[in-house]
């Protein structure tokens, strides 16, 4: 079955079918963190506009501006933490995509991609890792799918550390968390449903989290069931919300 993928519109066709991804299943769980962050991104911007007001204007002069910018200061600050993830995301993209060109060196032997100075504290750690670690990488940037709980994704590499093989993904974010295993225990699902009757040698799942300041974390995790039966918990929760006609 043929497998395709619009990046454009960041959607999955399974014989020209939409299929649903697995990134967009796991959405339905509630990620606590992210209130107080969006707020905190609000407060930091209502606080810097205040700032450079007050630094332009003396006592009297300034009340006034404030009070003429004070309604747009405020409408900005609703979309403050937006513009943030944004530029975050586009960071995020850019050592994705060096990472994935570097995987693809390692496995074909080939030299590595240069050096790029504005991700080094993010890419710099990934390289340190495979190296400590005597990472040998099998693939990258696979696309798998289950046609039994109809779901895709892609996974960004799967590798052979002292012997054993895991799935692993690449992390930006802010930390490792638990959705993370469970977004590839749905990939490891799908690898296995693809190549049965046979079974696919994966004993565990990896996250490596490169963050933008520097900070560098990896996780590994051998609870493939019990990550899995999470997973299936969001997908009922996620289609059950389609049924209610209440997934945006």
């Amino acid at each position: 079955m043929e497998l395709k993928f619009d990046e454009a519109q960041h959607l999955y066709t399974l014989e020209d079918k939409p299929i649903t991804g697995v990134t967009t299943i796991l959405k339905t769980i509630a990620k606590p963190a992210l209130l107080p962050w969006a707020a905190g991104c609000a407060s930091s911007y209502i606080e810097e506009e205040v700032r450079k007001i007050a630094s332009k204007y003396d006592d009297l002069e300034y009340m006034k501006v404030l009070a003429k910018e004070w309604e747009r200061i405020l409408k900005e600050a609703k979309s403050a933490y937006r513009k943030k993830a944004d530029k975050a995301a586009d960071i995020g993209s850019l050592a994705h995509a060096w990472v994935e060109r570097y995987i693809n060196a390692k496995i074909k032997n080939e030299k590595e991609p240069e050096r790029e100075e504005a991700l080094a504290l993010m890419t710099d750690n990934f390289v340190k890792w495979v190296d400590e670690n005597k990472v040998k990488f099998i693939s990258s940037e696979q696309r798998v799918f289950s046609k039994k709980h109809w779901y895709a994704g892609t996974y960004d590499f799967d590798c052979e550390i002292d012997g054993k093989v895991y799935i692993g993904d690449l992390k930006t974010s802010s930390g490792i968390y638990p959705e993370m295993f469970f977004q590839t225990a749905a990939y490891q699902q799908a690898i296995q449903e693809m190549n049965e009757p046979n079974e696919v040698p994966i004993q565990g799942n990896i996250i490596v989290n490169c963050k933008k300041d520097g900070k560098f974390d990896c996780q590994m995790s051998e609870e493939y069931e019990q990550n899995l039966k999470a997973f299936m918990g969001a997908l009922a929760i996620y289609r059950r919300m389609g049924e209610l006609g209440l997934n945006n």
